[in-house]
């Protein structure tokens, strides 16, 4: 774990620009001590700090902002937004693979231009190589927001907020631009950075990137392999077993028909994390998990496919178009496997999420994310 002066030290480093996402805002409302001296680094370093207070209202929101967290990416509805902005919070509006708030926050640019941001949070390569932030400008175009506004949260905001190395077209500033085809659909035909064409028609030119997928990459990954006797739930007669359902984003049914899926990518502690249908396919699963290191599976009616994730278990190596494919076929199986979640590979990764509400996984049992405590048999 890192404590504050841990995380004083990464601070410190000119290439970290703000202290991301305090999840821990229980934390920040019982003035945790080592929660509270984290944000005072930052502060003390003159570098903002990023909130996560999903549903936070009220009272409890504005002691959360007078400990000098600045933004909030988890609002799910206008009106949760509007109390945030009130209260001087900046709102960032996220639009990612499984959380979409998109529809229910956008108008409040109209009259909240400079407060406002747009964001991802947590996007499949897949989506990223059709779009990103380019996106979501022509969708709020789309909806009569006027394009200043628009352009303000998709670049100024960020720049100015987070205090980013990256030019603004002012005299004197590095030439970091994108050229656009229109300012309707937002089609990005080429990218510079520092006046040097970085991209174009959505692939990388010139010798920007020295891609190697053979480098070694950093993993202390560290599991052995797995018995079937592992999983069995220890139950002894009981005419019911509680079970857990997965909605997309949280816990509801999954509705997996045959195998089982299972990724190292648990938020935000990123253990392994399985759903299947039967012991044994939950077992193969975690163990062509184990057997990459680190990587995305799925396995059932007969065969299995893998993404391996080689960097720290959480990452890939290769290709961002190659992983995009890779993905997208995995995701198309683990659907066929009989799961109905539009990202069931991200629904399977937030259920680890602790800090948001309400019920969620962990190795230590499972955890109530409202009174952020875990719950007791």
């Amino acid at each position: 774990e890192l404590n504050h002066d841990d995380v004083r030290a990464l601070l410190e480093r000119p290439e970290i620009k703000y202290l991301s996402e305090m999840m821990n805002f229980p934390g920040v409302l019982y003035k945790d001590e080592e929660v509270l001296k984290k944000i005072a680094a930052a502060h003390e370093l003159g570098k903002p700090v990023d909130g996560h207070a999903p549903g936070l209202r009220g009272d409890a929101v504005q002691q959360y902002i007078d400990a000098g967290i600045s933004t909030d990416h988890e609002c799910f509805t206008a009106e949760e937004a509007l109390d945030k902005l009130q209260r001087g919070m900046k709102i960032l509006i996220r639009e990612g693979s499984a959380a979409k708030n998109f529809e229910a926050l956008v108008d409040l640019l109209n009259n909240w231009p400079e407060m406002m941001m747009f964001c991802s949070d947590d996007k499949h390569p897949d989506s990223l190589v059709t779009s990103h932030i380019n996106e979501l400008c022509a969708r709020a175009v789309a909806k009569g927001i006027n394009i200043f506004n628009v352009l303000q949260a998709a670049c100024i905001n960020p720049i100015l907020h987070y205090k980013l190395d990256v030019g603004a077209l002012q005299v004197g500033d590095d030439a970091d631009f994108v050229v656009a085809e229109d300012l309707v659909n937002f089609i990005i035909k080429q990218t510079y950075i520092d006046g040097v064409l970085l991209a174009e028609h959505g692939k990388t030119v010139g010798d920007w990137i020295k891609h190697n997928a053979e480098k070694e990459s950093v993993n202390h990954f560290d599991c052995g392999f797995k018995k079937v006797e592992d999983f069995v739930y220890p139950y002894q007669n009981e005419s019911e077993i509680p079970v857990i359902e997965a909605l997309d984003g949280q816990l509801m049914n999954f509705g997996m028909k045959q195998g089982a899926i299972a990724s190292s990518v648990a938020h935000d502690s990123h253990n392994i994390i399985a759903v299947g249908v039967d012991d044994k396919s939950i077992c193969e699963a975690v163990n062509l998990v184990i057997k990459e290191t680190g990587g995305v599976v799925a396995l059932g009616k007969g065969k299995e496919e893998v993404l391996p994730l080689p960097v720290a278990g959480l990452m890939s190596n290769h290709n961002g178009y190659e992983v995009a494919e890779r993905y997208t076929s995995i995701d198309k199986f683990a659907k066929d496997l009989g799961s109905t979640l539009i990202a069931p590979f991200m629904t399977l990764s937030f259920m680890a999420l602790l800090v948001i509400p309400h019920l969620k996984l962990s190795d230590k049992g499972l955890f109530d994310g409202d009174s952020f405590s875990f719950l007791v048999d």
